[in-house]
Formats: structure tokens, C-alpha cells, sequence
């Protein structure tokens, strides 16, 4: 099998995983189920989500912003509450319901559209005012890297925000019973609540790094860590 077959194969296993996970998603974030570590770990990781937070309520999302990978609508409904319009980009059918009844029942859904594609052959034919993409890059392999930021810069108009959240190496920011890959490979298995078992991709960016890729497609950015669990990056379209 050729590598570009294979890659293509672990995308699509991937996408049927988010789709299957969609339900149980944000036990995940709320730590909940398989996901709580405990009281003590469980402040840690919403203390470093706030942290993360703060830094983006630095940028100005108030006008028409695009999420990608937009899932449950954990930071739709958060990006809603500032911003003029949010456009909804996902490849999950599931993911797009939970995420449009999440802003219909916070009083939102008329600042949201919602759109299904394949974020790995989208083209965006406009820009807006600022991007925002949660745990998605993290899962684009690295062959197909250059060309996801070369796509995100072009969907941001010039002086436009763009923030990232995605997560450090940290065997405690999943389940107890899902090992994070070796750190000489990109592709992990992740499991179901019901023990169904997927491949998927999963990269682990370093600041410095993730910030000079940034900086080659014309977004000026800043990259930091919280303390355990998150990768954050706030910056802006040059």
C-alpha cells in the first residue's frame, strides 16, 4: 500500500471515530466517566483551560469568525457570545447536530452557520475576521501540515485573529486506559466508552516550532503552555 493510501485510510478511520465519539465527546472535557482523575487533577485541568481562555478574550473575535473542527460547540457557543457571525466548519454530521443544539439552547443559533466538509480538501473562497481551531491540528499528519496552515492563513483577512488550542504530551489529560502513542510515531489508537477501538492520527507540536510554521504562512503569533495539559496560541494575519 502506498504511504498516501495509508494516510488516506487512518483519515478516514479517524473521521468515522469523531463520528462515533460525538455523543461521549465532552465527557472528555468536562471530566467526566473514564476521563475524571480526580479531584484534585480535575481542578488542575479547568484552572489551565481558564488560563487558556483568558488569553483568548485578548483577541477581538467581534466580527465574523470561521471555526474549524467546531465538534460539540464547546468554544462555538463561547466565539457566539462575541462575535458577530460564526461559520461552523466539521466533517461530522454528528458533531454539527450536538454543536447547532448547543447554541439553539444558549439563544445563539442565529449567529451560527454550520457547514460539512473535509477540512483536509477545503478551499476557502472567502476570509474572515478571525479563525479559531480547537484540537484539530494535532491530527493532521505531518505531510499534510504545511498545507493546512497555508489554507488557514488564506481564510484570515489581513490584521484578522487567529487562536489554537490543543494539548501537551500529558498521559493525564486522557483516560486512564488510552496510552498516548510513542513519541516516534503519529498514529495512536483511541478507544470508545463501549470499547470500540480506532486508528487516528495524533502529533504533539513544540511552541518554538509551531510558532515559526505559523510565522511562514504570514500569521504572527505567540505559542505557550499551561502548566500540564494545553498548547495555546493567540496571534494575528499579517
Amino acid at each position: 500500500m502506498s504511504e498516501q493510501r495509508a494516510t488516506d485510510d487512518v483519515l478516514s478511520q479517524q473521521q468515522r471515530y469523531y463520528n462515533e465519539r460525538a455523543a461521549e465527546y465532552d465527557q472528555w472535557w468536562l471530566r467526566i466517566g473514564r476521563y475524571d482523575r480526580g479531584q484534585q487533577e480535575n481542578d488542575i485541568w479547568f484552572a489551565e483551560q481558564e488560563q487558556a481562555r483568558a488569553a483568548f478574550d485578548m483577541l477581538d473575535w467581534s466580527g465574523d469568525i470561521v471555526e474549524l473542527a467546531g465538534g460539540t460547540g464547546i468554544w462555538t457557543a463561547w466565539l457566539a457570545q462575541r462575535a458577530n457571525s460564526v461559520t461552523v466548519l466539521d466533517g461530522s454530521w454528528e458533531m454539527i447536530a450536538i454543536n447547532a443544539a448547543r447554541l439553539s439552547t444558549q439563544g445563539l443559533a442565529p449567529k451560527g452557520s454550520h457547514h460539512k466538509l473535509d477540512l483536509f480538501e477545503w478551499e476557502p473562497d472567502r476570509t474572515w475576521d478571525g479563525l479559531f481551531v480547537g484540537y484539530f491540528l494535532s491530527h493532521v499528519p505531518a505531510a499534510r501540515y504545511e498545507r493546512m496552515l497555508a489554507t488557514i492563513a488564506a481564510a484570515i483577512r489581513p490584521g484578522g485573529a487567529f487562536a489554537m488550542l490543543d494539548g501537551r504530551r500529558e498521559e493525564r489529560s486522557s483516560a486512564a486506559d488510552q496510552p498516548l502513542p510513542g513519541p516516534d510515531t503519529e498514529i495512536m489508537t483511541r478507544r470508545l466508552n463501549d470499547g470500540r477501538e480506532f486508528t487516528i492520527v495524533k502529533r504533539y507540536d513544540e511552541p518554538e516550532e509551531l510558532r515559526a510554521a505559523l510565522a511562514r504562512h504570514g500569521i504572527r503569533a505567540t505559542a505557550n503552555v499551561t502548566a500540564t495539559h494545553f498548547l495555546y496560541v493567540v496571534g494575528t494575519k499579517e
